[in-house]
C-alpha cells in the first residue's frame, strides 16, 4: 500500500522540479555524477519514490538525488571526487 509520506514526496518533487532538472548523484566512495532528470518522480514497488536520470541505467531513490545549480557549460555526467 502506498504510504502518504512517499506519495507526498513524489508530489512535492514533481511540483518543484521539472524533467531536465540538474542533479547530483553520489556513490558510496564519494564520487559525484552530475546529470539531469529524464522522468518525473514516480512510485516503485509501492514503497519508494524514484527518478530516472540521463546517462545512467535504472532509477535512483529520491533520497540519493540532490538538485544542483550547475553552469550550462558544465558537461553533463561529469564525475569528480567530493571533498
Amino acid at each position: 500500500m502506498i504510504t502518504g509520506k512517499v506519495q507526498k514526496a513524489i508530489d512535492q518533487w514533481n511540483q518543484k522540479y521539472p524533467v531536465g532538472t540538474a542533479v547530483r548523484l553520489s556513490n558510496s566512495l564519494g564520487v559525484a555524477t552530475y546529470t539531469e532528470t529524464i522522468s518525473p518522480a514516480m512510485l516503485f514497488a509501492k514503497t519508494e519514490a524514484v527518478i530516472f536520470v540521463r546517462g545512467r541505467i535504472g532509477f535512483f531513490n529520491l533520497n540519493r538525488v540532490v538538485v544542483e545549480s550547475i553552469p550550462l557549460t558544465t558537461p553533463i555526467n561529469q564525475e569528480q571526487k567530493l571533498k
